[in-house]
């Protein structure tokens, strides 16, 4: 994670590393209010675009106001993706738009979690978020000031954990 920009104004950029398949994922974040909220993503393969999502409004990923256990919310985000390439990470053809809605159910599950990861170890927020219709789980550990630092998906067990970050104080 890095501070950068996102249409001219302070963002925070989370890049993950290239995954079996070649495919890396680079995620524009915004805050608003106390929301941190992901507005773009895209997905290169081998070092080359392979697909973009822009949400509109932003996807929420966390917000600071979630600080009791058991809170919950459930939101939409509307999202629309451009593919750039045929490749496993897009899963569709040159040109091809595609607009969807997405709905997530949060709910906070502690909001005091140790949580050590590889770049260090930060006290966090445990949520838990599920999308009813894709029947998807999963569990986020966000810590105030730095964002994400762990991930987990129920259903494939994968993994995702924070390795450095550079987001000024």
């Amino acid at each position: 994670m890095s501070a950068g920009t996102y249409q001219g104004k302070p963002a925070f950029i989370l890049e993950d590393q290239e995954d079996a398949e070649g495919a890396k994922t680079r995620s524009s974040l915004v805050v608003n209010g106390t929301g941190v909220y992901r507005a773009y993503r895209e997905v290169t393969v081998g070092g080359a675009l392979a697909l973009t999502v822009s949400y509109d409004p932003a996807f929420l990923r966390y917000d600071e106001a979630w600080t009791e256990a058991g809170q919950n919310e459930t939101l939409d985000d509307d999202w629309v993706q451009t593919c750039v390439m045929t490749s496993v990470a897009s899963k569709c053809a040159p040109g091809a738009i595609e607009r969807g809605k997405t709905t997530h159910k949060y709910t906070v599950v502690d909001t005091h979690v140790s949580v050590t990861v590889p770049a260090g170890t930060f006290d966090a927020v445990e949520v838990e978020r599920s999308n009813p219709a894709e029947s998807e789980t999963r569990r986020f550990w966000f810590s105030k000031g730095v964002g994400k630092v762990r991930e987990e998906d129920a259903e494939s067990g994968a993994i995702e954990e924070l390795a450095d970050f550079d987001v000024p104080s």
